[in-house]
C-alpha cells in the first residue's frame, strides 16, 4: 500500500521555521556587532590619546636632535672662522651677528621641549640650552634642557 501523498502540506511548517531563524539570528548578530563596536570605540577613546601624545613627544625629540646638530655645526664653523669657541653664556648673539661675514644663525633656536630660547652655562630650569663655555673640557658643547632644567643627552 502506498501511503505517500504527493501534495501534502506537511513541508510548509519546516520552511516557515527556517525562514524565522535567520531573522532571530540576524538580530543576535546585530546586537553582538553593536557591542563589539562599542568596546572598540571605548578602547580607541582611551588608547588613542596616549599614542598621540607619544607621537608628539617623539616629534619634539626629533626636532631637538635636529636643532642640536645644527647648533653644533654652527659652533664648529664659528671655531673654524674665528679660531675660538663663541661666547654663548647668555645668548646666541655671537652666532646671530655675522660680524664681517654672514651670520651662522638667522634666529635664536627655541627648544621645543622646554619652549625656551635662553642659553646659559649652568643647567637651570627656564633655560632651553646649556653651553659648555669657551675653555675647558666641555668647551664648545651644547645640550638641550627639559622644562625642569635637566640636560637631555641627544
Amino acid at each position: 500500500m502506498d501511503t505517500h501523498r504527493p501534495n501534502t502540506p506537511s513541508i510548509q511548517p519546516r520552511t516557515s521555521r527556517r525562514a524565522a531563524r535567520p531573522l532571530v539570528y540576524g538580530r543576535i548578530i546585530a546586537v553582538q556587532t553593536a557591542i563589539v563596536l562599542l568596546f572598540v570605540g571605548l578602547l580607541a577613546a582611551n588608547v588613542g590619546p596616549r599614542f598621540g601624545a607619544a607621537a608628539q613627544t617623539g616629534q619634539r625629540q626629533g626636532d631637538v636632535v635636529r636643532q642640536l646638530a645644527a647648533l653644533r655645526m654652527c659652533i664648529d664653523r664659528y671655531k673654524l672662522r674665528y679660531g675660538t669657541y663663541p661666547d654663548l653664556g647668555r645668548s646666541f648673539d655671537a652666532l646671530l651677528a655675522g660680524g664681517e661675514s654672514v651670520p651662522l644663525l638667522t634666529d635664536a633656536p627655541v627648544n621645543p621641549i622646554s619652549h625656551s630660547a635662553a642659553v646659559s652655562t649652568a643647567a637651570t630650569a627656564g633655560n632651553g640650552w646649556v653651553y659648555g663655555g669657551t675653555v675647558g673640557p666641555q668647551a664648545g658643547t651644547i645640550f638641550a634642557l627639559d622644562s625642569g632644567g635637566k640636560a637631555l643627552d641627544y
